[in-house]
């Protein structure tokens, strides 16, 4: 909680005085009260009130007096006076009494809020001045403790401040210094011992001091001698200070003994590092954070074909390295600058072309640990790198070569093989290693193959040869073999490779394309089947060895497979029929895979047992071509059918399902080209038609277009003649004019919604809609119930007599009611008296449902009957222009029923009446039936 101010308030008249006090308490002051100058000495000796408002003219002392006295005695704490005065009010009053020591100056008389704002300006500077005294002791007490040397020298050049931090440094105590002349001390100070002279720069700054001339600061670096004789470098300042009223020079030493013995060592360092840097072949640099170069040695020439100088202060970018690799480049400098060691290898190129490099990027820290430079190290290992890709590109291609490999030494023992000379072989290198060539039996049984081997070893020479291998698990392979003397720089035989090729499949390839070649080229000549057939049975016993062949296809009539063509010793077999549940040929149809006997008996001895009873095999594969079974190929001999064989028979057999296939084609195209030439000219007439029709249509569009046009133009027209004369006709007429235009957009609007009700209805032509059970009377129902209050108010009758348990029909209710309403408005809108009578009738022998609609009406003219489902056409009765109407309605009925299949009827005589029939489809019609409309007229 904190002390309130106190103010001392000095007024001889009681009432100002109480006055005064009970302001400033209620301000939060607290306050002392006196009527005379000597009590007012006496409080404020005993109290040190920080404000005294004192009233300038007392009985007993004057308060220029008492004001000189508080100011003058260490005693008072030298207050804040506020003088006040009634009598003495003039300029000069007030300078005599600032003048005698007053800090502000008042008269009376005073209001309160000038008092308060008074008194509170001197509390603020009482305040500030507390402030800066603590802060005078702060700095004082800072000046004592600072471990650098702080000196104040006086005008006369006495010194009168000698810190903690001085004594450290100089060695010369406080008291031994304080009061003496400093070029005293700078002479005890002095390395030879010897005094100043007149150029010294204490004296010129006294000089400059006492003159009032400006004094800038000044620095030096010195060597003293201390007392103990040992000797330091000091760096100091010197400059003007203005304390306790008295210009003075203040000097701040620093010892930098220590820190020259470093500098030198480390410039020393330096220049050795330097020199170190200067001359390595690594690239050195140095980034900043915006991974600006800060020093780059000259190696950085070599890799760039720049000087060092044209990195400093730039990037790698504004430079003109190479993008690709700038990004890169800089993207680890950032890893770096985030604290990161950084290693990595990359490809440049360089003048001299590409090389490789190794780079290392190190963050340089500030004192606080955070990252403020990179130092980057980059060495060419383009050389380490080729050798090393170069073994291991040997070593890799010998290892993963799909050859198998191995080295014998001058001595011709084993003493490497690779992963395929085990993968070949079976062997490992622990199990052969130390062997001969003619150690190796069980790989090489051939003995001629070791031989020329072994010779080839001991004779130092190359030797190239076809053989036959054997796996240690007994297969028999072919190989191509090559062995050759390795030698070194001076053609000095140090070992011998042999290398070892699986050929097996090579020359068993070329053996399978011989046969190939030899069965296609016998049938690229043949055309039909029966061309065919013989040549590629003859083809598959010479190829094959085979005694009998056969082809055979399947005829679905008798459901068996027929023999179609045998080569060999019977042929009576030729139209044989083999049931097809016991047939072999259609096993393998099933399947797609061929079949191998071989080693039959009499239990597995298969169908026609006279074609095969002089083989001990069998073997079949299926005739598939483009997803067809072309028939099955049967081959039989002595002996048993390796798998080699069978590969060649499969191959055959493709070639041959894919020429008969092509045959059969063939044949095809020949029976159908005759068809084609009769359904294109056939085709050609029914396009004529259809580009016919499309005229046609073409035709009607455009006609819609125009007559949609014509009756939109009407109402429009009218729309624009009332509103115009809303606006310019007379006024007595303005209900007629908004009839009018309420007539033209209740017209606009019925012949836009038909319109779109056709649209839709042709659109359904193309799409169709879902049809769905309808009740038929229902539908008549809801629209009668609608329209009998408009009958009702035209005084006509509207009356509907369903059929009971009428069937339903198949359609859309939307468009049902939409034609039936159309029915019966237009019934209504045609008849003047009478009424409308609706019936509906069920005819099941037909599978029909019938509706009439009769009225009493005006009835059709007969010229007008052909054209009442035109669209917009209304016929040309003389009452005809009072109905409304569009000339759309009878159309969209028509359209309706052309979607439900239906037919319409219509009787009619002028001024007796009409009668509409429609009927419907209990069960949709087949495709293609039409809508069939039927007009009578009977004149009366």
């Amino acid at each position: 909680m904190s002390v309130p101010l106190t103010v001392l308030i000095v007024e001889d008249t009681l009432t100002l005085l109480r006055l005064y006090s009970t302001i400033l308490r209620r301000a939060g002051y607290a306050v002392l009260e006196a009527t005379n100058g000597q009590e007012a000495l006496a409080l404020a000796r005993r109290h040190r009130p920080p404000i005294v408002l004192l009233d300038r003219v007392l009985p007993d002392l004057e308060g220029d007096e008492i004001c000189r006295q508080l100011k003058a005695d260490a005693a008072f704490a030298s207050p804040y006076v506020i003088m006040i005065s009634a009598l003495r009010t003039s300029d000069d009053d007030r300078i005599s009494g600032l003048e005698a020591g007053a800090d502000d100056y008042l008269v009376k008389p005073v209001n309160q809020r000038e008092l308060l704002a008074r008194i509170q300006v001197a509390a603020r500077l009482l305040q500030a001045q507390l402030a800066l005294q603590a802060s005078e002791v702060k700095f004082r007490q800072l000046v004592s403790s600072s471990i650098d040397g702080i000196m104040l020298v006086d005008e006369t050049g006495a010194i009168v401040e000698w810190n903690r931090g001085q004594e450290a440094i100089t060695g010369l105590s406080r008291p031994a210094v304080v009061g003496r002349p400093i070029w005293e001390i700078q002479a005890l100070l002095s390395p030879d011992g010897q005094p100043t002279g007149e150029g010294d720069p204490y004296r010129t700054a006294l000089a400059a001091l006492r003159a009032g001339q400006e004094i800038p600061g000044q620095a030096e670096e010195r060597t003293i001698r201390r007392p103990d004789g040992t000797r330091r470098v000091v760096q100091s300042i010197t400059f003007p200070v203005r304390a306790d009223g008295a210009s003075m020079l203040g000097t701040i030493t620093r010892d930098v003994t220590v820190q020259k013995e470093m500098e030198a060592r480390l410039h020393q360092r330096e220049q050795e590092l330097r020199a170190l840097v200067e001359h390595t072949p690594d690239v050195i640099i140095r980034f900043d954070r915006e991974c600006r170069y800060r020093y780059a040695n000259p190696a950085i020439e070599q890799v760039t074909g720049m000087p060092p100088e044209a990195f400093i202060g730039r990037t790698s970018t504004e430079v003109g390295l190479d993008p690709e690799h700038v990004a890169v480049w800089e993207e680890h400098i950032r890893q770096a600058l985030a604290g990161q060691e950084v290693r990595l290898t990359f490809e440049y190129p360089t003048p001299d072309g590409p090389r490789h490099f190794e780079a290392r990027l190190t963050p340089e820290l500030d004192p606080q640990g955070r990252p403020v430079s990179v130092l980057g190290v980059v060495r060419d290992l383009t050389e380490r790198v080729q050798v090393e890709e170069k073994l291991a590109g040997l070593a890799a291609v010998v290892e993963q070569m799909a050859d198998g490999a191995a080295i014998l030494n001058q001595a011709g023992h084993l003493i490497y093989v690779n992963r395929a000379f085990t993968r070949m072989t079976g062997y490992t290198l622990e199990e052969v290693q130390g062997q001969t060539i003619q150690d190796l039996e069980a790989p090489y049984p051939q003995a001629s193959c070791r031989s020329h081997l072994a010779a080839a070893v001991q004779q130092a020479v190359e030797w190239m040869g076809l053989a036959q291998a054997r796996h240690r698990d007994g297969t028999i392979y072919e190989v191509e073999l090559s062995i050759f003397p390795i030698r070194d720089a001076q053609e000095r035989v140090i070992n011998h490779a042999l290398i070892q090729r699986d050929v097996t499949a090579r020359r068993r390839a070329e053996r399978e394309q011989q046969a190939i070649a030899a069965v296609a080229a016998a049938l690229r000549e043949a055309v039909t089947r029966a061309e065919m057939a013989p040549i590629i049975l003859q083809q598959l016993q010479l190829l094959l060895e085979a005694s009998n062949a056969a082809l055979l296809r399947e005829d679905p009539a008798q459901n068996a497979f027929v023999v179609e063509y045998v080569e060999g010793t019977h042929k009576d077999t030729v139209g044989l029929a083999i049931p097809m549940h016991h047939s072999l040929s259609g096993q393998i149809l099933e399947s797609g895979q061929p079949l191998v006997l071989n080693h039959l008996t009499p239990e597995t001895r298969p169908w026609a047992v006279q074609m095969w009873e002089d083989v001990q095999a069998l073997a079949g594969v299926p005739l598939i071509a483009q997803g067809k079974a072309m028939g099955a190929l049967w081959i039989g001999r002595e002996r048993p059918f390796s798998p080699e064989e069978i590969r060649q028979l499969v191959a055959i057999g493709d070639i041959a399902a894919n020429a008969l296939y092509r045959a059969e084609l063939y044949e095809e195209i020949q029976r159908h080209a005759a068809a084609l030439e009769e359904r294109v000219a056939e085709r050609t007439r029914e396009l004529a038609e259809a580009v016919e029709r499309l005229q046609e249509l073409d035709a009607l569009k455009s006609k819609f277009v125009s007559d949609v046009s014509h009756e939109l133009r009407t109402p429009i027209s009218s729309l624009k003649l009332y509103m115009s004369l809303l606006n310019r006709g007379k006024p007595e007429k303005r209900a007629h004019y908004e009839a009018m235009l309420s007539v033209s957009i209740d017209r606009l609007s019925q012949l836009v919604d038909d319109i779109l009700s056709l649209s839709r209805l042709e659109m359904a032509q193309h799409k169709p809609r879902e049809m769905e059970p309808t009740d038929l009377n229902g539908v008549i129902r809801q629209v009668v119930e609608m329209y009998r209050p408009k009958a009702e108010a035209a005084g006509l009758e509207l009356t509907f007599h369903p059929e009971p348990d009428l069937p339903l029909i198949l359609g859309d209710y939307n468009q049902l009611s939409q034609m039936m309403t159309n029915l019966v408005v237009n019934a209504l809108n045609y008849t003047a008296a009478g009424g409308v009578t609706i019936t509906t009738a069920a005819d099941r022998e037909h599978g029909l449902v019938h509706c009439r609609i009769q009225d009493t009406g005006l009835g059709i003219a007969p010229e007008d009957l052909p054209h009442i489902f035109d669209r917009f056409y209304r016929g040309t009765h003389r009452s005809v222009e009072n109905i409304p109407g569009t000339g759309l309605g009878l159309s969209i009925v028509k359209e309706i029923l052309d979607l439900h299949h239906g037919q319409i009827h219509i009787d009619s005589t002028v001024d007796v009446g009409t009668t509409v029939s429609i009927s419907l489809p209990i069960q949709p019609p087949g495709r293609g039936e039409q809508p069939q409309v039927d007009v009578h007229h009977h004149a009366r």
